[in-house]
């Protein structure tokens, strides 16, 4: 993927949401692709894990596929808020950003504000892992 160009992949995927090959990891932001060459296979790219801390990743690190959507517990209100993807990509990146998404309260399908992955990646994470929130 991305043809081991470094460049090419962190204009693509600097600052989205990408699923974590590592075990019980889910969702990852990925900060920044360092690298003295420009060979992405050699590179260190640097994420934001869902416990918040920076760590580093190597390219096989992470899942190109970012999988199912579904229900999250919003992390202030606590509320299940079903999460869904837009049928149209405007600015192709691969991963996930707040733009790509909707979410659906009271049956009505709002766009996500700026921000919402940042503040929500530990339920976003548990929904990709297949933990998902109850309902009741």
């Amino acid at each position: 993927m991305f043809n081991n160009d470094l460049k090419y992949a962190s204009s693509k995927i600097t600052g989205t949401f990408m699923r974590s090959t590592r075990k019980g990891k889910g969702l990852v932001k990925i900060l920044e692709i360092l690298g003295k060459t420009n060979e992405l296979d050699k590179a260190t790219i640097m994420v934001l894990n869902k416990e918040g801390y920076t760590e580093p990743f190597n390219i096989s690190d992470l899942n190109f596929s970012i999988g199912r959507l579904g229900y999250i517990n919003h992390h202030l209100t606590g509320a299940a808020i079903y999460l869904s993807r837009l049928p149209a990509r405007l600015d192709y990146k691969q991963g996930l950003r707040a733009g790509q998404l909707t979410q659906l309260v009271n049956g009505v399908f709002q766009n996500l504000r700026e921000g919402f992955l940042d503040t929500n990646i530990k339920p976003v994470s548990n929904c990709l892992l297949n933990q998902y929130p109850s309902l009741g």
